[in-house]
């Protein structure tokens, strides 16, 4: 045994489905798709059910909405995209040379300047020289880094500090 509610929601899934498949139907009405039969039952339905005529209404102005909205050739779109694209790599590519060619030439001009303020010419080669040639590199080690053979005992072949 079923309940009435069981019973009310199956008419309602019942009333649901064939709402549902009557939109699809005029849908496919619309766009030419149904057979002979089916559109002599959508006739009929469009002169008996005001929902339906009403359905129908609505279908007909997004049809007609959506084929009124304006859209670019793919094409053209993916052209002119993809000449945006390069022309801005280029731009980058100029602009980093620039500031390389920049910074080359400020290190010049500090390099330059540097010079002049110092009283040396930066152009003539100069040799490096000790203010004072009699000074003379001394270095204390407590341990040889390599130890040292005492003596060669050449009879044996063998080093002393064995």
């Amino acid at each position: 045994m079923t309940s009435n509610l069981e019973n009310l929601q199956k008419g309602q899934n019942t009333v649901q489905e064939r709402a549902m498949d009557r939109f699809e139907m005029l849908s496919a009405y619309l766009d030419g798709e149904v057979t002979a039969s089916e559109r002599q039952q959508i006739q009929q339905w469009l002169q008996e059910d005001a929902q339906v005529q009403n359905l129908y209404q609505r279908l007909l102005e997004l049809r007609r909405q959506m084929q009124s909205i304006p859209f670019t050739s793919t094409e053209e779109s993916a052209h002119s995209i993809s000449k945006q694209v390069f022309r801005r790599l280029d731009q980058r590519k100029r602009q980093q040379k620039l500031l390389w060619g920049g910074g080359a030439m400020a290190a010049l001009f500090i390099g330059f300047c540097s010079g002049i303020l110092t009283g040396s010419n930066p152009f003539v080669p100069r040799i490096a020289s000790s203010e004072s040639e009699s000074e003379s590199l001394m270095m204390v080690v407590n341990e040889p880094v390599v130890p040292i053979p005492k003596g060669v005992d050449l009879q044996h072949g063998s080093y002393g500090n064995e």
